[in-house]
């Protein structure tokens, strides 16, 4: 199966607990506390709420990378795709093996049209998570619309492999073409990584959660 690539997955759900913060003063906020106040005020849609309390999180603690993956989830939510990628980067320099950072980094550079940055970003991260179908599958198609159909053949083979329902869901999700010799564009649907969690939280819900998507502007 070779596709032309129109869209890109962004299906990754990853369960990332919170490094331990600092310590304060009893009577001032910690980092986790406001990360987890931030959480709740994202879930809850007062996305401006959200935006001071993981600022105030990197006033704390500027080399908190959760803080800043949390405001570029918010930056990309409301549309400022170059704010959020300023912070998803800065996450990733404070910790290069940053999943779900790069991940999100490597959909924004796909779709500022710079295919060779995010292909290199979904090797980092199918490298460090090589379970993961979406990045398997995100990296095929990039593959495939800059010509490296060998490659892309293999990587969806492997996604397929890996989550076979998510394939077949986005291969029956376009309608069939008018030429039978050509293949349709995908036109997955479109999930973001959704916050961390603090630790005290536990785990995340996973890809049913709360939706952060470019079709939301």
């Amino acid at each position: 199966m070779v596709w032309n690539p129109a869209r890109w997955v962004a299906l990754l759900a990853l369960v990332v607990p919170l490094a331990a913060a600092c310590s304060h003063d009893a009577n001032s906020p910690t980092a986790d506390k406001l990360l987890e106040r931030g959480l709740r005020a994202q879930n809850d849609g007062h996305l401006h709420k959200a935006r001071r309390l993981y600022r105030d999180v990197i006033e704390l603690e500027p080399k908190n990378k959760y803080g800043h993956y949390n405001l570029g989830l918010v930056e990309e939510a409301e549309g400022r795709d170059s704010l959020a990628e300023l912070h998803y980067r800065r996450a990733v320099v404070i910790d290069p093996g940053f999943v779900p950072a790069l991940f999100n980094l490597a959909l924004l550079r796909t779709g500022s049209g710079a295919p060779d940055e995010a292909i290199d970003l979904y090797e980092r991260v199918k490298t460090l998570d090589p379970h993961s179908a979406e990045a398997h599958l995100n990296l095929a198609l990039l593959l495939q619309q800059v010509g490296r159909t060998t490659e892309a053949a293999t990587e969806l083979a492997e996604a397929a492999r890996l989550n076979p329902e998510l394939v077949q869901a986005i291969a029956t999700a376009v309608p069939t073409p008018a030429n039978p010799d050509e293949p349709p564009p995908p036109t997955p649907p479109r999930t973001k990584t959704p916050p961390t969690p603090p630790a005290s939280q536990g785990t995340w819900l996973g890809p049913s959660s709360r939706r952060w998507g470019r079709g939301q502007r």
